[in-house]
């Protein structure tokens, strides 16, 4: 419907690295100095959001509101059989993680 048009997400960026420790192993140039970058976007009148992670520089990067933060997002140690960036299927996004808010921790568990 047109509503839907007019749908306003809001988002921004963390801008975070990896210690040496954590290295990722890989010969993308895009890779520098540890560096990841991930865009969080908010879908209105919900609590879902999404986050989008990359070592590549976004081309908005310019357009977006940034933060900068120390501590890993992701470390992606029980994904590096492969990365989830060297799958053999191509995959350009993939899931590396899911979270649920809730109201009630209790409500989380079996």
């Amino acid at each position: 419907t047109e509503d839907n048009l007019d749908v306003k997400f809001e988002y921004f960026g963390i801008e975070w690295y990896l210690n040496e420790e954590l290295n990722i192993k890989t010969s993308d140039p895009s890779y520098q100095d540890y560096r990841f970058y991930s865009i969080l976007l908010h879908s209105p009148d919900s609590a879902a959001i999404f986050e989008f992670i990359s070592y590549t520089k976004p081309k908005q990067y310019d357009s977006i509101q940034w933060i900068t933060d120390n501590i890993p997002r992701a470390t992606f140690k029980s994904q590096s059989a492969p990365y989830p960036w060297d799958r053999e299927d191509g995959a350009t996004i993939m899931p590396i993680r899911i979270s649920h808010a809730t109201t009630n921790i209790d409500k989380m568990y079996d």
